[in-house]
């Protein structure tokens, strides 16, 4: 056995000792048990699930699930004193959910989903605290709004909000976000970008910003001051008209990222499907563009000059430009 295989053995074997044995199934009934974390998919209230984790002894899990289950609130106290990796509260219906119920958990949580539930809003101060969180599943919520200065998760790196009502996005929500490599907001609400709403001075260079299938009309010139991901999808929105202000000195930024990460060929604004294109020709040139960006007008022409990294391609397909 070579020193590596070793190694890899000690540290899975101690990783394993970290985590304490389930408690014995009398105590956590009806939620389960095993070498995965524990499932309490079968819980039919919240008495049943706080009298499930009514121990006091400090006990660590690799997961929690609670799915699908008729549970409106998590209070500070439902989770007791037991510790989780990760956690999954989903389509249950959440109203009310205190993130200090995982306060044992700070130091540990690397995933935490609160999907198809239906939270109005979130404790950003309380998300906070969770500082190796690496993602964070909010989709499907009935959130309408996210705040300046939001997030602040030095670790995190995956951030899905889709399907919210979010109709405004504060300034430098995302600003404190030094990991963040894809966050989604996909059928969303707003309106227009507000100024500095997409500013993340640092990030991972992988960055997509999905923005596809929402009610866009415009973009503020400083949206996207500061941040310059390998992929930008504004596809299904109702964006007419394409400014160079803004997609300028974005195009320029995420030219340079790309260029340091050696993958120029891959950085792209997504601004249509290919599917929408008109005709054979203009599908073949929407399928091609690598940066599909509108730069400058080409006068009475109706067409307009797209960048593409270190190259440039005439599409006729864009109706209007600042």
């Amino acid at each position: 056995m070579s020193i590596k295989c070793i190694l890899l053995f000690c540290v899975m074997a101690l990783a394993t000792a970290l985590l304490d044995p389930c408690p014995e199934p009398e105590s956590l009934r009806p939620c389960g048990c095993d070498f995965t974390g524990i499932n309490c998919v079968k819980v039919k209230n919240i008495s049943q699930l706080e009298a499930a984790f009514g121990g006091t002894k400090k006990t660590m899990h690799k997961a929690l699930w609670i799915q699908g289950v008729p549970v409106d609130a998590i209070n500070a106290d439902t989770f007791g004193e037991f510790v989780f990796g990760k956690a999954y509260i989903e389509v249950c219906n959440l109203t009310s959910f205190q993130l200090s119920a995982l306060n044992n958990s700070a130091e540990y949580l690397s995933e935490l989903s609160l999907f198809g539930n239906k939270l109005t809003s979130v404790d950003y101060k309380r998300i906070a605290v969770f500082q190796k969180l690496r993602l964070l599943n909010l989709a499907q919520n009935n959130i309408d709004h996210i705040p300046a200065f939001a997030f602040k998760n030095p670790s995190l790196e995956t951030l899905l909000l889709n399907t919210n009502p979010i109709s405004s996005i504060g300034a430098f929500a995302f600003r404190n976000l030094p990991s963040l490599k894809q966050i989604e907001l996909r059928y969303i609400r707003v309106k227009r970008l507000a100024a500095y709403s997409f500013t993340i001075p640092r990030h991972n260079p992988l960055l997509q910003i999905i923005l596809s299938a929402g009610q866009i009309e415009s973009i503020d010139e400083k949206a996207f001051y500061k941040v310059a991901p390998l992929t930008l999808r504004l596809t299904m929105n109702k964006l007419e008209e394409f400014s160079g202000p803004v997609f300028k000195p974005l195009m320029e930024a995420m030219t340079l990222n790309a260029k340091r990460i050696n993958k120029l060929g891959q950085a792209k604004i997504e601004t249509r499907e290919p599917h929408e294109a008109t005709s054979r020709d203009e599908y073949l040139k929407t399928a091609e563009c690598q940066v599909a960006v509108l730069l400058y007008p080409l006068g009475k022409s109706g067409g307009f000059l797209v960048g593409l990294g270190n190259r440039a391609l005439y599409l006729s397909h864009w109706k209007r430009a600042l």
